[in-house]
């Protein structure tokens, strides 16, 4: 009994891993998903946001090598990936609230 309650935990966290995980996924490469209507606006820019967006592309890659980069040499788990995860947990339940309209499971009667 003891080593059932780890288990289940684990596997919620799995299942609302997964969930999140193809949830995100489903939305960003469907037809009329996110990537569609990145580059959609992306072909539609005028050359001045262009130019202004190189900046803070550039900016972006910047903060992204020193958020990334320190947490690689230091190993270990960090409260950044934690946090990651339980927004993905998160969009997991989301998912699964859309689709069965319920986080409870109900078996067929």
């Amino acid at each position: 009994m003891k080593a059932a309650i780890p288990f289940l935990i684990s596997l919620a966290t799995f299942t609302l891993l997964i969930a999140g995980i193809l949830g995100i996924a489903v939305n960003v490469f469907y037809e009329d998903g996110l990537i569609g209507h990145l580059l959609g606006k992306i072909w539609d820019l005028d050359t001045q946001f262009i130019i202004t967006s190189v900046p803070i592309l550039v900016t972006a890659i910047v903060l992204g090598k020193y958020w990334i980069v320190p947490r690689l040499n230091k190993g270990g788990s960090s409260a950044s990936a934690n946090i990651l995860m339980f927004m993905i947990m998160a969009a997991g339940g989301y998912f699964i609230y859309l689709t069965t309209g319920t986080l409870v499971y109900k078996p067929p009667i």
